[in-house]
């Protein structure tokens, strides 16, 4: 599963024309310290719950739903 998986998470965290809540995850976990490893096998856990998710639900992603709220920002300085 893993390799069916690593190219589109490192597209996904590598997309230069877009901001995604992917690549956004992206460079949070390289900026935390986390190798390119480490955050690409993060990135694809979180693709998986996403799309979990959505087939469960039967909406489509709404972005906006997976935004830090206020009090997470502050928490985590």
């Amino acid at each position: 599963m893993r390799q069916k998986l690593w190219l589109p998470a490192c597209t996904l965290a590598m997309r230069l024309k877009t901001d995604t809540v992917f690549q956004r995850l992206y460079i949070r976990l390289r900026q935390a310290g986390k190798s390119f490893k480490e955050a690409i096998i993060a990135l694809m856990h979180k693709w998986i719950r996403v799309a979990l998710a959505v087939l469960q639900s039967g909406k489509p992603f709404d972005s906006r739903l997976n935004l830090p709220t206020e009090e997470n920002l502050v928490s985590n300085l």
